[in-house]
């Protein structure tokens, strides 16, 4: 278990700052030849869209790997080390529960932009959409893989 969760790790941390740096590029040649040449890529926004869900999606599931959301830790520090670990592997179960039910309900949608184009890019409108699936599939696998270290090291 510790090789997929290095591995999804170490992928996501390389694949993202990628994206990143793809989204600034695109959006930063789109405005310079828009206010110098007075013309733009006219694919540019529905990309730059596209990017930016994908983005939004896979930090999702690389801060839950990391356990590195926001979050408020008034109760957790207020409990046992036994406590806090098991309200932590509860959350966990919520994450895979919310990120399996998101990605099966997902498809859905999937299914009906799948015949609709984003013009601009010429290719299926359900590209918007397939990301918010993986994503949730991700933190689904992310929140097993917490689930699993957090119950391995659980204190007695």
């Amino acid at each position: 278990m510790r090789l997929i969760e290095r591995a999804l790790d170490a992928t996501l941390a390389l694949v993202l700052p990628l994206l990143l740096a793809a989204l600034v590029g695109l959006t930063l040649t789109n405005v310079t030849l828009r206010y110098t040449l007075g013309a733009s890529f006219a694919w540019a926004e529905e990309a730059a869209i596209v990017l930016m869900i994908v983005i939004a999606w896979a930090g999702v599931a690389l801060l839950w790997l990391r356990d590195a959301h926001i979050g408020i830790d008034w109760l957790p520090e207020k409990l046992s080390p036994r406590g806090r670990a098991i309200l932590l592997a509860g959350i966990d179960l919520l994450a895979i529960v919310a990120g399996a039910g998101l990605a099966y309900v997902a498809q859905g949608t999937v299914d009906v932009y799948w015949t609709l184009d984003l013009l601009a890019l010429g290719v299926p409108a359900a590209v918007k959409y397939l990301p918010v699936q993986i994503g949730a599939a991700l933190l689904a696998l992310a929140a097993t893989l917490r689930l699993i270290r957090r119950l391995r090291d659980m204190p007695p």
